[in-house]
């Protein structure tokens, strides 16, 4: 009998002084993003992109990007030969009461959309049900003639700087060169009451997609923000959750089993400015975007000590049930 007492205050000690360890502050690595985005308007009904008229309720805003600047607090976390790249996409439905435009995710989920536009069958996690940004890891092969070549993983090159007119040529080309290689992470709504998609109308023209077309690449017409729940982390690693209004972790927000009611907590938060397309894009695309991210990855040495808690505790159950 004593000895089993002594086990079963051993796996709740493990359980406790895990959980107790696992600071927020210490125990993650934060997972900063910036990227490089090209923008279309699709129709919802065809899923051709749009380039003139206005924006309407319905419309479906799918954003091509590639990251150039991946860090895990500070270190570079992409391999060498590598490119992470990926998909936003998201549903206007409306303004909200402060007259930002407001997104949702879009009818019939990003893989019916992926596949639609690609051809391929998709089955990422979420997409389904929610998923509003995938990444991938893919290959940078140079490419001299995309055209004649349209199938290799070339390089992505997104920059309105360096390459104001890129180097992927339809929205078909643009998804499929963004999708290729192995799924990294994909966030989204998930039913969070803290979830939200919004954007904020700059410069008055920014209905009118013609105008965001032509208009130069630098110039802002709308400033973006979003907070999404995570559905999947490359290894199966779980995301910790932030202070939706600061970004940042606090007492509030450090349970890493997760939660998702109105607490004022999110797992990725992002925000990033739409500018024009300058003239430039012919492949369907009507604008450039930069935006910057950020998550929270507890340490692998953390997860490991959350783990051996709970089989502490777990195997003192089964030794007290025997």
């Amino acid at each position: 009998m004593k000895m089993k007492k002594l086990m079963h205050a051993l796996g709740l000690g493990l359980a406790i002084g895990a959980v107790v360890s696992a600071g927020p502050a210490a125990a993650s690595s934060v997972y900063s993003f910036e990227d490089d985005d090209i923008d279309f308007v699709l129709d919802p009904s065809t899923l051709t992109p749009r380039t003139s008229g206005t924006v309407n309720p319905g419309d479906i805003f799918l954003s091509v990007f590639e990251i150039p600047v991946f860090t895990k607090n500070g270190v570079n976390g992409i391999p060498a030969g590598k490119e992470l790249t990926g998909v936003a996409v998201a549903q206007y439905t409306g303004l909200d009461p402060f007259g930002r435009l407001e997104f949702s995710p879009i009818s019939g989920g990003m893989n019916s959309l992926l596949t639609a536009i690609t051809g391929k069958s998709w089955d990422i996690e979420g997409g389904d049900d929610g998923a509003m940004i995938a990444m991938f890891f893919n290959e940078t092969n140079d490419v001299t003639d995309p055209a004649a070549d349209p199938t290799t993983d070339r390089d992505l090159q997104l920059n309105r700087s360096s390459l104001p007119e890129t180097n992927c040529l339809s929205l078909a080309d643009c998804v499929t060169q963004a999708t290729l290689g192995e799924l990294y992470q994909v966030d989204g709504f998930k039913g969070d009451p803290d979830e939200s998609w919004l954007a904020t109308i700059i410069d008055p023209k920014a209905t009118d997609l013609h105008k965001v077309w032509e208009g130069d690449n630098a110039h802002p017409f709308v400033s973006v923000s979003f907070a999404l729940s995570n559905f999947f982390q490359y290894n199966d690693q779980h995301v910790g959750w932030m202070d939706v209004d600061t970004g940042n972790q606090t007492a509030t927000c450090n349970d890493y089993t997760g939660g998702y009611g109105a607490d004022g907590c999110v797992q990725a938060t992002g925000s990033g400015t739409l500018t024009g397309g300058g003239g430039d894009l012919s492949n369907g695309a009507v604008a450039h975007s930069d935006f910057d991210a950020h998550k929270y990855v507890p340490e692998p040495a953390t997860l490991a000590l959350l783990g051996a808690g709970a089989l502490g505790f777990g195997w003192s159950r089964r030794r007290r049930a025997a």
